[in-house]
């Protein structure tokens, strides 16, 4: 099966290192897989060195090379004539759509949602206009691949046909991400938190709906209960946003408390630093950084969006959004069940990925879903 990818870039992001892991895959049992990218350079594009899958930079120049820049794509379609084109989110789907008359006769056009929940007020016009044609255009591929059973919930309400929707759910490397306790004290010294510190980290990229507001005022409503905790905000993102956020923590009195070390490539190092990982959004599908935590033995607090209290399943502790002191009640019962018993915690969070979200799992789907079709 030949198979084109098309995604922005492959710069660190979590539907980035999902296409970067199921290509590599795919590329293993034997197919011809191929990413495009708008942009070319992205720090996961090393990954995928020797791994037998073919690069393409189209060299997008800006926002607005719009029309050279679909007419390259389509020509790159025409010429590696792919049996499956498969869009990965919102623009990258409308650019597939627009090259269709260059596919193959019997070639599928695919698209791949990653979203469940958007809350458009906090994205610019352009966002905003992207989202509401793709929306509307829900009839026209072939095939639409979604990793959350909230995406799936939310597309069949927009008009999706259910018949064309599937559910694949993220994969997640196990071998990589895998518990790494030699590298947790030289992290920790190298983020200057002490041993005895209850490490309470939230690993996302800085964007609203991360909602690290409500992380630093937990954050500060914990410290007021027990002076034995410490946080770390691990990711990248709007440099403005991340000034706006540390002052927030000096406003609240935390500021010592709270590591910012930035966007980091080796995640299960830093996962291995930490006694809780967080997700606190108020909108999510399939959360990697959850998933990706958990299989590196690291238990989760979950707000109960998207399908994060599914993956967490009895593992974890799930709150509702929005509300600081929810999420310290969720921290207090997890510390509780980690000084009872941190191996069996450490355990049963990573078994529950290698069971059921395994990079092994999500491939095999996804072939079945591209030579059939078939939603389930």
């Amino acid at each position: 099966m030949r198979v084109l990818f098309l995604i922005r870039s492959l710069e660190i992001g979590g539907a980035e290192r999902q296409l970067t892991v199921l290509a590599h895959s795919l590329a293993k049992k034997g197919h011809e897989v191929s990413i495009a990218t708008f942009y070319g350079g992205g720090a996961l594009e090393g990954s995928l060195r020797d791994s037998g899958v073919r690069l393409y930079d189209l060299k997008k120049n800006g926002r607005w090379d719009v029309i050279r820049f679909i007419g390259r794509f389509r020509n790159l379609v025409r010429e590696f004539r792919p049996d499956v084109l498969y869009g990965f989110m919102p623009v990258s789907n409308l650019i597939c759509l627009a090259a269709r008359d260059a596919m193959p006769e019997n070639a599928r056009l695919v698209w791949g949602v990653r979203a469940a929940f958007m809350d458009l007020k906090q994205y610019d016009l352009l966002s905003r206009l992207v989202y509401w044609i793709e929306a509307r255009l829900l009839s026209r591929p072939d095939l639409i691949i979604v990793n959350s059973h909230a995406g799936q919930r939310l597309l069949t309400v927009k008009g999706a046909p259910a018949s064309r929707v599937r559910v694949i759910p993220n994969g997640i490397d196990i071998d990589f991400f895998s518990p790494q306790p030699d590298a947790r004290a030289d992290v920790r010294k190298s983020w200057d938190v002490p041993t005895d510190k209850i490490l309470i980290g939230l690993v996302a990229r800085l964007d609203p709906m991360k909602e690290h507001d409500v992380f630093l005022q937990a954050a500060a409503l914990l410290l007021a209960k027990r002076s034995d905790v410490q946080f770390v905000c691990v990711g990248g993102g709007d440099a403005g946003r991340l000034e706006a956020l540390k002052q927030l923590a000096h406003n609240l009195g935390i500021e010592a408390n709270v590591v910012w070390p930035g966007e980091i490539a080796n995640m299960p190092v830093s996962y291995a630093a930490l006694d809780i990982s967080t997700n606190c959004s108020y909108g999510e599908g399939f959360s990697n950084a959850i998933a990706e935590s958990m299989a590196c033995g690291c238990p989760c607090v979950v707000t109960d969006v998207g399908d994060s209290a599914w993956i967490v399943g009895e593992t974890g502790e799930s709150v509702s959004p929005r509300n600081p002191g929810f999420l310290v009640e969720g921290w207090m019962r997890m510390i509780d069940r980690v000084h009872d018993n941190q191996a069996l915690c450490k355990e049963q969070s990573r078994d529950r990925i290698v069971e059921s979200f395994s990079l092994e799992n999500m491939t095999t789907m996804t072939i079945e879903a591209l030579s059939s079709g078939e939603a389930v």
